[in-house]
């Protein structure tokens, strides 16, 4: 278990001392305390809405609540381990126990190709940016679809292509077109009857009433991927049910039997708008309407959602177009449209400026000093990183940092080089790998140079 820190330099905060001797003039603020965050705006919440000092006790005294929390991996320490001791070290204090995290659903990181995401450095898209390119819902199916639920995932342009253009539009979107307008077209657009099952149908049946519960399971378990990957196969299911059926061929002949495989098409329809509801809210709804259903999407059960209830002879809206492909080119395009907007904003580079103007004693707080790469490697699986060992000078000793120099240099050409370093910044992991420290370099576009000093001073010595 390595040492955390919990104070800093700051007067804001919770005074450390004389609680903690050892750390006179330092406070406890973000890393000790935040998670408690929790409980005060639930509490905030009570007595801005209802007036009530007490209504945030039903969520944290009563033992029957249920607390969730969705994080990313480098909150596991705090959500597991120190929320839970803050919560144990109270229990007395308001006659009842606190209700302890009952699920901590976390996920690894999500990269920009191998880089990590930095608007600073236009590294990435930001959800304003992607709402202008295209629908939310196409954004949200491809993070749920790809979600970093057990090792970090790269965004790509290549693979959200291939979600949006295959899942979305060609098997669901196309399957979904195809059931409407064949129902428009040989029963005047009303949900026609269901007749006796043969052996496909009632294997269609088995899977629209197994499908939600397979759904709701990987809900429970907070496995969104494999309820996205549930979903998509069954609406893969339904078109080739409706391939095999061949309702076009039949119609002149066997127009019982074309009632039947669109009246059971219809209700995957209906099926597929429920479960896909927490994945894509906007598109589900969509289809919920076009079907004519009562009532929201949203307060649909799952326990009934894979039950045969479509009413015979009601009405359905056309068919509408409900995704469209998507070309990376054009997207791309556009994305680098916004970027170049952005600098006109007058609001956004006041606030901006405003956050580069910092007190000097903010400045003083940093300890910045010179080191000598003596090792460097890359880091596997990680196009732009490297490990490098740094000599910091015999008070500070040797540090490991993770860089992004790959793109620039190549790591045997680092060996004894100079170099400027942050060293009492908090260490993280970075792609599995801990970094003890921030290496200083001016980056300009595909260049990048390092900060070095201009003589050849001694390892460890203080920049000022």
């Amino acid at each position: 278990m390595h040492a955390r820190t919990l104070t800093r330099d700051l007067a804001w905060g919770i005074p450390a001392d004389p609680a903690i001797p050892e750390a006179k003039g330092k406070s406890i603020y973000v890393w000790l305390e935040a998670v408690l965050g929790y409980i005060s705006a639930s509490a905030e919440l009570g007595l801005r809405l209802y007036k009530d000092p007490d209504y945030w006790k039903q969520f944290w005294l009563e033992q029957d609540t249920r607390t969730i929390f969705f994080i990313g991996k480098d909150n596991i320490f705090f959500h597991t381990l120190l929320f839970p001791a803050l919560l144990l070290g109270t229990k007395d204090t308001y006659g009842k126990p606190f209700v302890l995290p009952y699920n901590v659903s976390t996920t690894e990181f999500l990269i920009f190709d191998d880089e990590k995401f930095s608007k600073s450095r236009g590294i990435g898209i930001w959800i304003d940016e992607a709402a202008k390119l295209l629908p939310t819902d196409y954004w949200r199916y491809y993070l749920a679809a790809t979600r970093p639920e057990i090792k970090d995932t790269a965004f790509t342009w290549t693979e959200f292509e291939q979600r949006v253009n295959n899942d979305l539009n060609d098997v669901l979107g196309n399957y979904v077109h195809r059931v409407f307008v064949l129902i428009h077209k040989f029963f005047e657009g009303k949900i026609p009857e269901c007749h006796r099952l043969d052996t496909t149908d009632r294997e269609f049946v088995t899977a629209i009433h197994n499908v939600p519960e397979s759904v709701a399971d990987n809900f429970d378990k907070f496995e969104f991927k494999k309820a996205v990957n549930a979903i998509i196969d069954f609406a893969r299911t339904a078109n080739g049910y409706l391939s095999s059926k061949e309702p076009w061929k039949l119609i002149k002949t066997d127009p019982t039997s074309v009632e039947t495989t669109l009246y059971l098409c219809a209700q995957s329809v209906a099926t597929l708008s429920v479960i896909l509801s927490p994945i894509i809210p906007d598109s589900a709804t969509k289809l919920w309407d076009a079907l004519k259903q009562n009532g929201s999407v949203h307060n649909q059960l799952l326990s009934e959602v894979g039950k045969l209830k479509l009413t015979p002879g009601s009405k359905i809206l056309e068919s509408k177009t409900l995704f469209k492909k998507i070309e990376i080119e054009e997207l791309e395009k556009q994305l680098d449209e916004i970027h170049k907007k952005q600098p006109k904003n007058t609001k956004n580079v006041k606030k901006m400026s405003d956050r580069e103007i910092i007190p000097f004693k903010d400045f003083e707080k940093l300890d910045i000093r010179i080191g000598t790469i003596i090792k460097a490697e890359k880091v596997p699986k990680a196009k732009n990183l490297l490990k490098l060992r740094v000599d910091l000078g015999d008070e500070i000793g040797e540090r490991q940092l993770v860089a992004g120099l790959a793109s620039f240099r190549k790591a045997e050409d680092l060996i004894d080089q100079k170099i400027t370093v942050i060293v009492n910044l908090e260490p993280v992991t970075i792609r599995g790998v801990r970094s003890e420290g921030m290496l200083l370099a001016a980056v300009e576009g595909k260049d990048l140079g390092l900060i070095v000093p201009d003589k050849n001073v001694a390892n460890g010595t203080k920049v000022s």
